[in-house]
């Protein structure tokens, strides 16, 4: 075989890095970087562990406040705030593509009131006269929202009000991944507005009255995790760029430097990454249904350190630090909060690099370690958010049923004030019985109305007093992204900059369209575990990109287009090719039990199953096919209702695995370093022939990929995907004669008569 060389770039100086980003406490409200009191010398650190006031502790800018209100998407009510002073708005949203509605407004239609909303592709927030769409005299921060959309963040809008005079508005962003505070814009009214608001109604996410002319007025498009009004108040934001954090960069002491002024304890033993691998249709048993997740397991000497520059009172101490314990020691008493969730990061690159340029890989803190003069730090990537310790849907709820009721109740009532947990409507599981509510109210306790008993294939039965009440996740009619933006942005809480929002939308539109889906979650059940089923149910699969750190997602599907061309000459490392074939993963039938008769019960079981759709591959009568030895894959789908839907999922399955899997491993230097899971190749190499000993070029997807030597050699795992089926192009004239790199791209040509190209391989067909 003839080998590819390894290139490395021999004038540089590699550099590898590893930062930590934790919350800071301090007050960056007023003047002064912490408002504890005591004496001088005493100040907090970045934990409610030391700090005196705890109210300091600052996970975002407006932690050390106390709102007067929190409110919840939805929410109306009556103005009841001083509209003649400083007030600030403060709300956790997620800005989806192309947003739309109204985000909060308070005041009457009488020409003063407050907006915030997207009006028009703009971020609007606005304050004082309301009845012209050209609002003269008022103060109005318009911004394109295309660079915030497909993203979580904390807006803040301070809005102060100088009676008599104007009032200014100054928007904010605050982006809870990296910890940094933004100023959008700021606008001061050219005439007194009389108030800011004086009389009407509030509305979150919906309009309740009027909003100002010329603003959109529907409801909300994205969604907002919760609103926090703060009223007359008496100081301004001060943002800073490090004012909400902590950054902590380690390396291991050598003389490579990035570009970046950025304070390098030089404390770093080793870092080591093991990579995400795609499960694809969770058809390998070794991992998880959303296959393996990433992580990064980083090893740390110790010492005494000198604080500086972490400690913002290091001058006042009266003590000296570097003989009252060591960086590690000191680091988890005062992280012991600031670590939950922490983002740690891996940088590679070269001598003289800035960190924008180097080579990025984020992850979520999972545990700490510390030792003797040393400590190490395991993270791993945001999919993990979604496991059954830390996200389940439905969440439980404790209600307990206040007194029994009977199989024909209509009517229930649930001890103490439960209001918070149970939304107007839904659904409700007690026992193994579902059932449908249309109200609830609170007086001495929580009152259910309107059940309706027995619903979702359950059956209706008397219940005891104490009981517990489970609320129930209903999707209607719901589409695959829609559900799963649902697990991973609001019941995983994972950022929205960490999820490709943008691919789940286009995929699910471009190719799943037919899956729409209306199942009950009646139990509190793992997200990474329903992640899983709706993969498996929907041909599709997810996973964490560690290069462009986000959870990606694709749809089974013929491919158009490859992103490269490999092979043995160009671009295989030594004879590092391994060849892998799964014979249990090969399936002959595909049996699929969809549309449950019972979400109460057991999903696992088929009787519990109207239909059942049994799928055969396409050579499974045939004798010279594996000896017709059977091997049948079952899947039950909660979430499938309809034999088309079930008749596309069971078709991909079929066609994907009629033949043995194929799977292939080898190395790639750093010429095609680009490369990364989730990409799709084609392999010409000698380790793969047809019958007749010619190169079969197959199609591939990298399931699994590492850097044994980071900026130099690349371990890359492909799967093989040619079965899935290509879009072809036919060829143009010009185009030249048949090449099988050619085909391989998506260009058909005329085949011989018995339909195979000029070297012997399967043409391209009309469909």
């Amino acid at each position: 075989m003839t080998s590819v060389p390894v290139e490395k770039r021999l004038n540089r100086e590699p550099i590898e890095l590893v930062e930590l980003i934790t919350p800071k406490c301090a007050n960056v409200y007023g003047s002064a970087p912490c408002t504890a009191a005591g004496a001088a010398g005493s100040e907090c650190f970045n934990t409610r562990a030391t700090c005196q006031d705890t109210a300091n502790f600052q996970a975002r800018p407006l932690a050390h406040l106390t709102p007067d209100r929190i409110l919840a998407q939805g929410d109306t009510g009556a103005t009841d705030f001083n509209g003649e002073a400083l007030y600030i708005v403060e709300v956790d949203l997620y800005i989806p593509p192309d947003p739309d509605g109204v985000v909060f407004e308070v005041g009457d239609n009488a020409g003063t009131g407050l907006y915030i909303g997207f009006t028009a592709g703009d971020l609007v927030v606005r304050a004082g006269t309301s009845t012209s769409a050209t609002p003269t005299g008022a103060a109005r921060v318009a911004m394109p929202s295309t660079p915030y959309e497909g993203k979580n963040y904390t807006l803040i809008g301070v809005f102060e009000y100088d009676s008599g005079v104007d009032c200014t508005v100054t928007a904010y962003l605050f982006d809870p991944i990296e910890l940094t505070l933004t100023q959008i814009g700021t606008d001061t009214s050219t005439a007194d507005p009389t108030a800011l608001f004086n009389t009407g109604g509030y509305g979150v996410g919906v309009v309740n009255g009027t909003a100002p002319t010329g603003e959109t007025a529907t409801d909300y498009s994205g969604f907002i995790t919760a609103l926090r009004m703060y009223d007359n108040q008496t100081a301004t934001l001060f943002p800073d760029a490090d004012a909400y954090r902590t950054r902590y960069f380690f390396d291991d002491g050598r003389k490579a430097r990035t570009s970046d002024p950025v304070y390098i304890l030089p404390m770093l033993t080793s870092a080591s990454t093991v990579g995400s691998r795609i499960n694809l249709t969770g058809a390998d048993d070794r991992y998880a249904a959303i296959g393996r997740l990433a992580y990064l397991e980083c090893s740390f000497g110790d010492a005494p350190h000198s604080d500086h520059p972490y400690d913002p009172y290091r001058a006042t101490r009266t003590y000296d630090p570097l003989t009252r314990g060591t960086f590690w020691i000191k680091w988890l008493a005062r992280e012991k909060f600031g670590r939950t969730r922490a983002i740690v990061r891996r940088y590679t690159g070269y001598n003289g690099d800035a960190l924008a340029d180097m080579r990025r890989q984020s992850y979520v803190v999972d545990r700490v370690k510390r030792g003797q003069e040393s400590a190490s730090i395991v993270a791993r990537d945001a999919l993990s958010l979604t496991e059954f310790r830390r996200a389940q849907v439905p969440a439980p709820t404790d209600g307990l049923l206040d007194a029994a009721i009977l199989a024909a109740d209509t009517t229930l009532d649930m001890t103490g004030d439960t209001t918070a947990q149970y939304p107007a409507t839904g659904t409700l599981r007690i026992n193994d019985e579902l059932m449908t509510y249309t109200g609830r109210t609170f007086t001495a306790v929580t009152t259910f109305t309107g059940l309706i008993r027995g619903t979702d294939g359950s059956t209706a039965a008397d219940h005891e007093a104490e009981d517990n009440v489970q609320l129930c996740r209903r999707y209607t009619d719901a589409s695959v992204s829609d559900i799963l933006l649902d697990f991973l942005l609001v019941d995983s809480s994972v950022p929205a900059q960490l999820v490709n929002v943008v691919k789940i939308l286009s995929e699910d539109l471009a190719n799943l369209t037919a899956y729409s889906m209306s199942p009950v979650i009646s139990a509190p059940t793992g997200v990474a575990q329903l992640i899983g089923e709706l993969a498996e149910s929907c041909s599709f699969y997810v996973w964490w990109n560690e290069r462009s750190q986000k959870i990606d997602m694709q749809a089974i599907k013929p491919l158009n287009s490859v992103d490269q061309a490999l092979s043995d000459e160009g671009n295989v490392v030594g004879d590092s090719v391994m060849i892998e074939e799964r014979p249990k993963e090969r399936v002959s039938t595909v049996n699929l039990y969809f549309g449950p008769r019972d979400f109460a019960v057991n999903l696992d079981k088929p009787s519990n199953y109207k239909n059942q759709l049994i799928v055969a591959s396409s050579n499974n009568n045939d004798l010279d096919q594996y000896a017709k030895l059977p091997q049948t894959r079952e899947i039950f789908s909660r979430w499938l209702s309809t034999v088309a839907q079930a008749n596309q999922t069971g078709s991909r399955y079929a066609i994907r695995y009629v033949d043995v899997p194929i799977y292939v491993s080898h190395l790639i230097d750093a010429k095609d370093g680009a490369l990364w899971v989730g990409d799709f190749v084609t392999l010409s190499t000698a380790q793969i022939l047809t019958a007749t000993g010619t190169r079969d070029l197959r199609r591939f997807l990298i399931i699994e990929a590492e850097e044994p030597e980071p900026g130099h050699l690349q371990r890359i795992v492909l799967a093989d995907v040619t079965l899935d089926g290509q879009i072809y192009v036919i060829a143009e004239n010009g185009t030249g004669n048949y090449t099988a790199e050619l085909f391989g791209s998506g260009v058909a040509f005329i085949t011989n008569n018995d339909g195979t190209n000029l070297d012997g391989s399967t043409g391209a067909t009309i469909a």
